[in-house]
């Protein structure tokens, strides 16, 4: 497996992100610890870039401008739910997890938002990650399967709505944006 590693930037991020699209069980499974968020923050901003080019091509260059914008809420959301994941998997399991670790789960499971922008794809997409992130913790962590289950979905549903509202919202500013581009 091939995870984004900082000393070879350029030749590990499109081979590390694949690779937890393609064999994700082995990949959760073998993916090495991390006490530094440096690598997880680029593979976010990978995710939020590819998904900010992807979106051009059904929302026009307008999406461009908002790329700062998505960057941050990505990583809002990402390090909220960190928090959230610390604490739950410590409540549930009674094993600490290192908040550096369930950041890089998170950033490797958001892989698949690079579709999020997609119109007919993000609500496959948000729940691939989800999976994503389920796995991650089953494989990575060993927690039990029901009990990562009740700690991704039940917030993970209602990130899903919130997060489409927010998706919704976006493409009605768009349209009103093209005049001024």
């Amino acid at each position: 497996m091939i995870y984004v590693d900082d000393a070879r930037m350029l030749q590990t991020m499109v081979p590390g992100c694949l690779g937890v699209l393609r064999s994700p069980k082995e990949f959760f499974r073998a993916m090495p610890g991390s006490q530094l968020y440096r690598n997880s923050i680029m593979v976010l901003t990978f995710v939020s870039f590819l998904s900010v080019l992807v979106s051009m091509i059904f929302h026009a260059e307008a999406m461009l401008f908002l790329y700062p914008l998505v960057w941050v809420v990505m990583l809002i959301v990402l390090k909220l739910f960190e928090t959230y994941l610390v604490a739950a998997v410590r409540s549930v399991t009674g094993r600490a997890l290192a908040g550096s670790n369930a950041f890089r789960i998170l950033t490797y499971a958001s892989v698949p938002l690079a579709l999020m922008f997609v119109p007919w794809l993000t609500m496959a997409a948000q729940a691939w990650a989800l999976y994503l992130l389920w796995l991650g913790l089953v494989k990575r962590i060993n927690v039990p399967a029901i009990s990562a289950a009740v700690i991704v979905f039940l917030p993970g549903i209602l990130l899903m709505v919130v997060g489409n509202v927010g998706v919704v919202m976006v493409f009605e500013i768009i349209p009103k944006l093209r005049p001024w581009l």
